[in-house]
């Protein structure tokens, strides 16, 4: 059995440059029923992850309280200066943006492939709310991340749904709008899934600290620091260990470090 080894993990990746050339998403969104057709209501709170460009973030923001971040300072920086609407932008992983629960009502992720750790992302994102949602064209999505979603509905009691939407955008600056078939991907928190998580990511983080000093932890110890039964403690290192399953090897650890 395993568990994500966090700082392996971001250390793999730093996100992607800003470039020359066009500055904008796969699509930038010019629909006026944007908030209807994703499911998203007026005045909720977005954590939008992994933003890159931003499109999405400002276009969510004219009617939304967005909250733009980045692994990437190049796209961090880049973001400040065109935030739109956007309330704030923060250079910060994707896998660690969520750490409280309800002061989000959605993550909001837009073909998030290059996000090496997404089992932790919708993890965290089990503490908002409502939950989790990622876009994408549906040329480009076919069935991604169909494993992790029933990773998590399996382990979470989540229910989540995958449907075809038609968005109007531009699929380049200054092209004329067009309706776009996009997939959409939304995971469904409820309180049962949002207490697991919450245990869950309390482990995660100890078990993190241990393998960072080099030290053990004793299971009796954890149970009274985490309020927690073995049998439940045991429950969410398993689970712990089929979120492992979906990142690479070399950002994972081996449970040698509890006893």
């Amino acid at each position: 059995m395993f568990f994500p080894d966090v700082r392996k993990l971001l250390l793999e990746h730093k996100g992607w440059e800003v470039a020359a050339g066009w500055h904008m998403q796969a699509l930038a969104p010019r629909d006026p029923k944007l908030g209807e057709k994703l499911g998203i209501k007026p005045k909720s709170k977005v954590a939008v992850l992994a933003g890159y460009y931003g499109n999405w973030a400002r276009s969510l923001a004219r009617f939304c309280d967005v909250r733009y971040t980045d692994i990437s300072s190049s796209m961090a920086s880049y973001m400040k200066k065109h935030r739109g609407k956007v309330q704030s932008v923060s250079r910060r992983p994707a896998e660690t943006v969520v750490r409280r629960p309800k002061v989000y009502d959605w993550s909001f992720l837009f073909e998030p492939f290059a996000v090496e750790g997404i089992r932790l992302v919708f993890l965290h994102s089990l503490l908002n709310t409502k939950g989790c949602k990622i876009a994408g064209t549906e040329a480009l999505m076919k069935g991604a991340y169909s494993l992790d979603i029933d990773v998590i509905d399996k382990y979470y009691g989540t229910k989540s749904a995958v449907r075809k939407v038609n968005i109007r955008a531009i699929s380049w600056p200054g092209g004329s709008p067009k309706n776009y078939k996009v997939d959409l991907i939304t995971i469904r928190t409820n309180a049962k899934a949002r207490k697991k998580a919450m245990l869950d990511l309390k482990l995660l983080h100890k078990l993190n600290m241990a393998v960072k000093q080099g030290k053990k932890l004793r299971t009796e110890n954890l149970c009274k620091e985490l309020h927690v039964s073995r049998e439940t403690l045991e429950e969410s290192r398993q689970r712990l260990s089929m979120i492992a399953l979906g990142i690479g090897k070399a950002a994972v650890e081996q449970y040698r470090y509890l006893e």
